[in-house]
């Protein structure tokens, strides 16, 4: 049986997007925006008291949560027009979601006709918020945060990503910097040396779901991050295929698959197995990232370097 080896990579900061120390600091500007699904009053409450407590000041639109017949967090307008505040408001670094769910998809055809703003944000979220990030990494060129939303972790509702918090989220914005360890899923992924390329993705539902459309995702000479929650193995193997048959694999330069969560997480996971067993393009397992209990961040957009050596992978940051 083939060997399963650990990997990391390690992230170069661009002179154009530069983090430090003094890019987030206290009694920054948070803009909070729900663009899919939304939260309770309560829930709210509690997240503006999180980020006051921390020391930043947490920034909501009245009218956030007004459910549509839907669940959506209030009614495409409103949240098209939210987020347009946030991506052009001059006073704010950081964008971030309340959670995921459904409804993203539904601003993107007005999203693209937004002129790009001078000024870049980072926008933080994961799920339904692929959507997102697919557009901001793509149509901007922006970097953006694959990580917890406001109403998954810890702090607020642990049902999801329980050993996250938004205060550990925060820390690592003042200088990102991580080392994950992964695991090889084929033969290729043993071989890999050294590689210089750039994350992209999310969501596999998400992902195949803009298939076709404007928004699709462009894969070429990237690393592909795929996770996925409440699908089952039929539907992931099916998700899977979609990618392959439109050729999106041929030229990525690694897969990484976060969690697959689901009732029957051993066919899951046998599934993506099986799947990267029949694949050329390195791929690689992790339980960081995903909808688990684990959710670290992950710089989307924004350049990796993957090193491995005598069957050791590692990520380390520049």
């Amino acid at each position: 049986m083939f060997k399963k080896f650990l990997f990391s990579c390690f992230i170069i900061l661009l002179p154009h997007f530069c983090f430090s120390e003094t890019f987030l600091k206290k009694g920054d500007i948070i803009d909070i925006i729900a663009p899919s699904y939304g939260c309770t009053a309560d829930e709210l409450k509690k997240i503006k008291t999180t980020l006051s407590t921390l020391g930043y000041k947490p920034r909501v639109s009245n009218g956030l949560n007004q459910p549509t017949y839907l669940n959506y967090s209030n009614t495409a307008d409103f949240r098209l027009n939210d987020l347009k505040r946030a991506l052009y408001a001059k006073d704010s670094k950081i964008i971030w979601t309340v959670r995921g769910g459904y409804g993203a998809q539904e601003l993107l055809n007005a999203l693209e006709q937004f002129p790009k703003p001078e000024t870049k944000k980072i926008f933080i979220g994961y799920s339904d918020a692929t959507n997102l990030h697919l557009f901001l990494n793509q149509k901007w060129n922006w970097p953006s945060l694959h990580a917890i939303t406001l109403k998954f972790n810890k702090n607020i509702d642990p049902k999801v990503n329980k050993e996250e918090s938004i205060s550990s989220l925060l820390t690592f914005l003042k200088a990102p910097a991580f080392s994950y360890p992964l695991t090889a899923l084929n033969k290729p992924a043993a071989k890999s040396q050294h590689l210089k390329s750039k994350l992209i993705g999310g969501n596999l539902s998400i992902i195949t779901a803009n298939m076709g459309t404007f928004n699709e995702i462009e894969t070429k000479d990237k690393i592909l991050l795929l996770e996925d929650v409440g699908e089952t193995p039929q539907r992931i193997q099916r998700n899977l295929l979609t990618l392959k048959l439109s050729g999106k694999l041929d030229h990525a330069d690694a897969l990484i698959f976060g969690d697959f969560t689901h009732t029957n997480q051993q066919l899951s996971n046998r599934v993506v197995k099986a799947f990267s067993n029949n694949l050329s393009v390195p791929c690689f397992k992790s339980n960081l990232f995903g909808h688990g209990n684990k959710n670290k961040p992950l710089l989307l957009n924004y350049p990796v370097t993957l090193k491995v050596e005598n069957k050791i992978a590692t990520l380390k940051s520049d």
